[in-house]
């Protein structure tokens, strides 16, 4: 720290006032004095009193009717069947015309994958043909190698690749949308 110390003092020594006059020093020794005299006087009353020090500021505890993590895991679990069913729906009532198979390793939809991945939230076939995998995907779960495996052996088979988050929306337009422009 001395360092640090050095430089402060050169700073303050250089602080000058409107009229020229070199004010650093004496400024320097009434902010010192001044935090001085604050540290020792907290320490003073501390010491006299036999309370304990106030910890308003620290974050109270927990109520016991306060959201615990099993709690969180459970509601990400309802979240995660809600988005389930909607892509459901929307895929039987929007693609008659596809047999849609979900949770579809990629060798069991007839893509190569040399390297472990994911398998796919929903493959779409066409007479028998794998058209589409689709990967429902929470936020920054993108990123993972099972993920970019899955992907990049989809896109390596011809095989159109969506990946839609499941912290947006996904509205119903929207995906089926996305789904006929990628088809």
């Amino acid at each position: 720290m001395g360092f640090l110390d050095d430089l402060k003092k050169s700073a303050i020594n250089k602080i000058v006032d409107t009229t020229g006059k070199n004010i650093g020093n004496a400024l320097g020794k009434a902010i010192s004095n001044s935090i001085g005299n604050a540290v020792n006087n907290v320490a003073n009353s501390a010491a006299k009193s036999n309370t304990k020090p106030d910890n308003s500021h620290e974050t109270p505890p927990r109520p016991s009717g306060a959201v615990q993590p099993e709690a969180l895991r459970a509601n990400s679990a309802n979240t995660d069947a809600a988005i389930d069913r909607k892509f459901d729906e929307i895929l039987a009532a929007e693609f008659p015309d596809l047999s849609v198979i979900k949770n579809a390793p990629p060798e069991s939809v007839g893509i190569a994958a040399p390297h472990p991945c994911k398998p796919y939230s929903y493959a779409l076939q066409r007479s028998g043909k794998t058209v589409a995998a689709i990967m429902l995907t929470p936020h920054n779960r993108d990123k993972n190698s099972a993920f970019l495996n899955a992907r990049k052996s989809a896109l390596d088979s011809k095989i159109v690749f969506l990946n839609f988050y499941t912290h947006f929306a996904n509205e119903r337009g929207y995906v089926v949308t996305r789904i006929r422009n990628a088809l």
